[in-house]
């Protein structure tokens, strides 16, 4: 996804998103189903200011009764 001001203040305008007025992001999701009942699914988040081992990372495991 990209981000960017269109309006506000200057000092928003210049470094309103992460020191910036514009920002580029990336997200992977990644799932597995092993059963019909369990499922497993890895997210990741980072930006251009964040490598990726310093992104959101986050492991669901789902499971229906």
């Amino acid at each position: 996804m990209w981000f960017t001001t269109l309006s506000g203040s200057d000092e928003y305008t210049r470094e309103g998103i992460e020191g910036g007025s514009s920002l580029l992001t990336h997200e992977v999701a990644l799932s597995y189903q092993a059963s019909p009942r369990l499922s497993v699914r890895f997210f990741s988040n980072w930006s251009q200011n964040t490598d990726f081992k310093d992104g959101s990372h986050r492991l669901e495991f789902n499971y229906q009764i």
